[in-house]
């Protein structure tokens, strides 16, 4: 059974002593690596198809307004689409964008698939700074697109936004 063998003779037990322990030693740690493998696959998995959906025109970039905000958004993986564009800007966001004072762009870039979920700092451009207020997140590259775990802002005038123009 995977190419090792096992000693069960009685005769010539002192020499073969540590060879009986190494084989289960294996055979469990290869079970528990496999486990470890199939929980990351399921967790990309479930992470790039059970997501929420942020798609609206006021989430995107070139959208010029002010008044709503993520204070309420609930802690969830979330995929930009549509007319709010197909991921987070890399770059600072002028404000007053996104339909909200302070708009929300990733800082540090999006990762290579094989990088799995990698965490984040978006940062929200306010008065004179491109990053006046920050806070991590988690992005996952799922091939075709990118999802993100979001949370709450904290307060209002601060909002995740998309990328399309």
């Amino acid at each position: 059974m995977f190419g090792w063998t096992f000693y069960y003779s009685t005769r010539d037990k002192c020499s073969r002593a540590g060879e009986t322990l190494i084989a289960p030693f294996l055979i469990i740690f290869s079970i528990l690596l496999l486990n470890w493998m199939i929980l990351l696959l399921l967790r990309s998995f479930l992470e790039c198809s059970f997501y929420m959906v942020l798609d609206t025109l006021d989430r995107s970039q070139g959208y010029i307004g002010v008044g709503k905000c993520d204070i309420s958004l609930a802690k969830s993986w979330y995929r930009f689409q549509g007319r709010a564009g197909k991921q987070m800007p890399q770059s600072c966001v002028p404000k007053h964008r996104c339909g909200t004072h302070a708009p929300g762009w990733l800082d540090g870039g999006h990762p290579k698939v094989s990088e799995g979920a990698v965490k984040r700092k978006v940062c929200f451009h306010w008065s004179q700074s491109c990053c006046r207020f920050s806070t991590s997140i988690r992005v996952r590259n799922c091939g075709a697109f990118y999802v993100y775990e979001l949370d709450s802002t904290g307060f209002c005038s601060l909002r995740y936004c998309g990328d399309r123009m």
